[in-house]
């Protein structure tokens, strides 16, 4: 059996040539419409996961591949290296390329745009950030994936992440399976407009027409903050005041709308760091799982 993004690949198949080298090649950020377009197309999952910043690989002037960023969503995740290195942490939420691409393709994009976030940037409406320095990925098992591209880029392998909580409707195919996150926590909490730069006393806050907005602040769109001072998120108009609240109110739309809860498969997780030398060692000396033998694919797949 093929792996689902193959899959997905050679149903696009056609004669378009396979560039031979990456003379031709270039990496630039690129509009999320423009990423959410291609992802759609080529990626197995059909969605844009919790995408912030995206990038593709050109070859003179067309698309061929395509990775994208986004926030971690989870404080395991974002305290991989410890709490003092959680602003460096980002996630690589989707990726995919063409069946023309060259081969090696995925881990050229890979390695060039967890470089190319290395610099501080700011968000489309003007907000600073940090720069990324430590990067997490996880290959699907349900989709027949062990994480090469992430093998071939040298990431580090940490052994699988916990299971999560999966739905669907009871027609799909069980690889349309889709998770807790995906369905209700990105449906009723975000992170638009929060200052990564905290406030004097420690506290990040939310900036709206120049005022300030803390933890059980409500901003004048309805919406209320939650989360910790460390790490506030916004809860969607109408989902009540705590995370609990929202997602609870959120989890019986999910059930209304025809989807039941489907047992989860862990996935492999990776983890990439790319830093400047002495701070690279820093960061991987504060991992905090331990790094384990790269997986073998199974027999199962090709």
């Amino acid at each position: 059996m093929k792996c689902h993004q193959r899959v997905i690949q050679e149903q696009h198949r056609d004669d378009h040539p396979i560039p031979e080298d990456f003379s031709t090649a270039s990496v630039r950020e690129i509009p999320y419409q423009q990423a959410k377009e291609f992802i759609l197309k080529y990626e197995w999952l059909g969605n844009m996961g919790t995408t912030v910043r995206a990038f593709g690989l050109f070859f003179g002037d067309e698309l061929a591949a395509v990775e994208c960023f986004g926030h971690p969503g989870s404080e395991p995740i974002r305290e991989i290296c410890g709490k003092e290195h959680a602003d460096k942490v980002y996630w690589l939420a989707r990726g995919a390329r063409t069946h023309w691409a060259h081969p090696h393709s995925s881990s050229f994009l890979v390695n060039r745009t967890c470089r190319m976030m290395g610099q501080p940037w700011k968000t489309s409406d003007g907000r600073d950030m940090p720069a990324k320095h430590v990067f997490l990925a996880t290959a699907d098992t349900d989709a027949g994936e062990i994480g090469t591209v992430y093998q071939a880029s040298n990431w580090f392998y940490l052994g699988k992440a916990s299971s999560d909580r999966m739905f669907k409707k009871p027609n799909d195919p069980p690889e349309r399976a889709k998770s807790y996150r995906m369905l209700v926590k990105t449906k009723v909490r975000n992170r638009t407009g929060r200052v990564e730069e905290p406030a004097t006393d420690g506290r990040r806050y939310f900036l709206v027409d120049g005022k300030q907005y803390f933890r059980g602040d409500t901003l004048p769109d309805g919406s209320t903050i939650a989360g910790s001072d460390a790490y506030p998120h916004l809860i969607k108009a109408g989902y009540g005041s705590t995370t609990k609240e929202a997602e609870s109110i959120r989890l019986r739309e999910v059930l209304a709308d025809g989807y039941v809860e489907v047992k989860g498969n862990p996935k492999h997780l990776y983890c990439g760091i790319y830093a400047p030398s002495r701070l690279r060692r820093q960061l991987v000396a504060a991992l905090k799982r331990p790094v384990l033998p790269y997986p073998k694919r199974s027999a199962e797949f090709v």
